[in-house]
């Protein structure tokens, strides 16, 4: 065994010091970080829903207790040195546009029920009978949305529904209703509906464009609605006059929405 020099220890025992010196300046610096980023978490505004950067969770604080999403450091995906517990990779997430608070409200979108054959059948002829209600609305000044909830309500878009009381068509004309317009066929999708048109338009200036008294005289005659001052204490004439309403709503909505995307 060979006897080491004095010159050997003295090299070995200042390599010890040295690199005793380097990790606690390490572990300096990186405790120096921590307490840095702490307190800029801190200050830091809390999060508003719907902004945490893409690559970061909502709730993903890594060893040091920081949340990177609130103080929007990137993500480099160290691993090493004294920002390995700072740069920690994070799960991505997605966060659609569609669900970002400036999104336009009226433009959101939700999933539509599976419509029922009949359903289908009903849309089909409602988006057949489009022109024609467009062109009754135009040439006798009433909103066409108006026009085609009132053919919902009374005929759900089916040309031959005829009632137990005699009303036919799309818009059920009564035969002196047909009459007073000059209709001839009730049967007739054109006829009828144009007839039907005409006679809404006059109930609306007969009741200077009060919409719930307009469509009560057009369910139970304008007569009735005088002689009660008002809508008929009749349960079917209140219930029409609702359902028009929500139905002249609904049919407004839908079509603010962009085409390809439903309500």
């Amino acid at each position: 065994m060979r006897a080491v020099s004095g010159s050997h220890c003295l090299g070995l025992v200042c390599a010890v010091v040295f690199v005793g010196s380097l990790n606690t300046i390490y572990q300096g610096s990186a405790s120096g970080i921590g307490s840095h980023a702490r307190g800029l978490a801190a200050k830091a505004p809390p999060a508003r829903a719907g902004l945490i950067p893409a690559g970061y969770t909502e709730d993903a604080p890594d060893e040091t207790g920081i949340n990177l999403a609130l103080l929007g450091l990137p993500d480099t995906g160290m691993e090493f040195g004294p920002f390995a517990s700072i740069h920690k990779p994070r799960t991505p997430i997605s966060i659609p546009y569609s669900s970002h608070p400036s999104y336009p409200s009226h433009l959101h979108t939700s999933s539509s029920p599976k419509l029922t054959p009949d359903e289908a059948a009903a849309e089909a002829r409602r988006a057949e009978l489009g022109d024609l209600i467009a062109r009754c609305g135009r040439d006798y000044g009433v909103d066409r949305f108006l026009i085609t909830a009132v053919i919902k309500v009374e005929s759900n878009f089916n040309p031959g529904v005829v009632s137990p009381e005699g009303a036919q068509g799309l818009m059920q004309l009564m035969p002196d209703m047909a009459q007073e317009v000059g209709i001839t066929d009730r049967l007739d999708p054109v006829q009828n509906v144009t007839g039907g048109t005409i006679y809404l338009a006059r109930q609306l200036q007969e009741f200077q464009g009060d919409l719930p008294l307009a469509l009560a005289a057009y369910n139970a005659g304008p007569s009735a609605v005088r002689k009660h001052g008002g809508i008929p204490p009749y349960q079917v004439t209140r219930n029409f006059v609702d359902k028009v309403i929500d139905y002249q709503r609904h049919f407004q909505r839908s079509s603010n929405v962009v085409p390809g995307m439903m309500e």
